[in-house]
């Protein structure tokens, strides 16, 4: 599998789809002319659990997503409180080491405010282990 480009995969996944789909399409035309009036009445039934299983399925999937957004907003408060608390804190250094301390939260806020892309690159890297040993 890894010896497959990904625009072939990509290419494959999307005959294999459109296939499926043009195959359903002709065995449901067929099955709409050849098929008694009785049997006919059971594609309701499929369908309405198709639909059940599908609404099931979406709720879950949010239910998911909900606890992911909750659970990162609840570690960036936590972050945000704790840099805020060795802002506060740093009033009982000295002078010297206060003033370090302060511009290495400040910096650190700076950083982490670009976002995720500027802590991950090189630069944001060096930056923060700078940071650490300062």
């Amino acid at each position: 599998m890894d010896q497959i480009p990904l625009w072939a995969l990509y290419v494959i996944a999307a005959l294999v789809t459109a296939a499926s789909i043009e195959a359903g399409w002709r065995i449901g035309i067929y099955r709409f002319h050849h098929v008694h009036k009785d049997e006919k009445s059971s594609i309701g039934t499929v369908v309405a659990a198709t639909m059940g299983l599908l609404a099931f399925l979406l709720a879950f999937t949010f239910g998911m997503a909900a606890d992911r957004y909750e659970t990162r907003r609840q570690i960036v408060l936590d972050e945000t409180n704790a840099i805020y608390a060795a802002y506060l804190r740093a009033d009982f250094l000295s002078d010297t080491e206060r003033d370090r301390v302060r511009a290495a939260l400040r910096d650190y806020v700076t950083l982490h405010a670009g976002g995720m892309s500027a802590v991950a690159s090189p630069e944001g890297i060096v930056k923060s282990a700078g940071a650490a040993r300062s």
